[in-house]
């Protein structure tokens, strides 16, 4: 009984040690692991101790997957800490995919027909499919069914699957067409890309067909995108001409480095009495009196590269002679390209002599 006690306390006090041991190995194990750079894949940090590498990197993503199923590994008597942090790469704004799309087949032989509803129903439950055999039943369904994918067979009897997409053409409809046929030839299947179509699949090749409609819908999503991104762009254009051209002062923008006139507004054909072709074979110097234009020239070389607003009154001759005093308001913007400044004009004429009347 004396033996086994001493024994049995002896095992007792190297269990912490032994426990202590296990949780260093299990943390060396994970700290090299964790260390170990991969190529390719994303950036993930980790907490360490001075000196030791912050960064590793997922080898095909499958740390990232797994980062929630890593062990906490702590040290002596320190609390926890988090071996491994999530951080989600950054990219570029994500493609997002309708979860229920409406397919249109367009094929006359009922087995193959059957065929491709099958696959796709299998693949994505949710995606409709409706089936078209003829050139009337197609004409129907793009007026009633409003696809979002159009599947076609080529070899349809007066109706071929190039003419399904002119059909689509002619109507205007950005709609993602797939040519689903028997064998083809290469130059049948460039030919057929070329006219517009998306993409072609094999018949005997089917498992490849809900990859190629997801692939069509996404790149006509982008392709969306970038459309209604050139749309907003000339909207904006028109809306900014719009507004630069009806203001009721004059406005015109000039080139920084030729001090030619590179856009003028309705007010200020009618101010100066000089026609919008006039004033675009014209620079600003022309719009000043003789002794004025050195002044001009040494304050433009000042504000050469300052976009800021700047105010100042000055002397303007009009086409008839009449000289006239402006209070001028311009500030630096790209224009096309070239380094320009916009300028708004309020003529000052009246309030100036105004002024200096009560003076006197």
């Amino acid at each position: 009984q004396e033996r086994t006690e001493p024994a049995a306390k002896n095992h007792t006090a190297r269990h912490p040690d032994a426990e202590g041991q296990r949780h260093r190995s299990a943390a060396k194990t994970e700290e090299r692991s964790a260390h170990t750079v991969h190529t390719g894949g994303d950036s993930y940090f980790q907490q360490g101790r001075p000196g030791h590498p912050k960064m590793l990197q997922a080898w095909r993503q499958q740390l990232y997957r797994q980062a929630g199923k890593l062990r906490k590994v702590c040290r002596g008597d320190q609390a926890p800490g988090v071996l491994l942090a999530i951080v989600k790469p950054t990219s570029s704004k994500r493609v997002m995919m309708k979860s229920s799309l409406k397919i249109l087949l367009l094929e006359d032989n009922p087995d193959d027909a059957l065929m491709v509803q099958r696959l796709l129903q299998k693949s994505h439950p949710d995606w409709q499919c409706r089936h078209a055999t003829n050139k009337q039943s197609y004409l129907e369904a793009l007026d009633s069914y409003t696809p979002d994918v159009i599947l076609s067979d080529n070899n349809l009897p007066q109706f071929a699957g190039t003419d399904a997409l002119r059909v689509i053409q002619e109507r205007n409809l950005f709609i993602p067409f797939i040519l689903v046929t028997g064998a083809v030839s290469d130059e049948f299947a460039a030919n057929i890309i070329k006219l517009g179509a998306d993409d072609y699949v094999l018949k005997d090749r089917l498992t490849r067909l809900p990859a190629a409609i997801e692939a069509a819908v996404k790149q006509r999503e982008i392709e969306r995108q970038r459309r209604e991104a050139v749309q907003n762009l000339i909207d904006s254009e028109k809306k900014y001409r719009s507004i630069f051209t009806k203001s009721p002062l004059p406005n015109w923008i000039f080139d920084c480095d030729t001090l030619e006139f590179l856009e003028v507004n309705e007010a200020a054909i009618r101010h100066y009495g000089y026609s919008e072709e006039e004033f675009l074979s014209m620079s600003v110097l022309d719009i000043r009196p003789p002794e004025d234009r050195d002044k001009l020239i040494e304050d433009l070389k000042k504000i050469q590269t300052d976009p800021d607003v700047r105010r100042g009154n000055w002397r303007h001759v009009r086409k008839n002679g009449e000289i006239i005093i402006v209070e001028i308001t311009a500030h630096g913007i790209p224009y096309k390209g070239r380094n320009a400044r916009m300028v708004t004009v309020h003529d000052v004429t009246e309030q100036v002599k105004t002024a200096q009347e009560k003076a006197f």
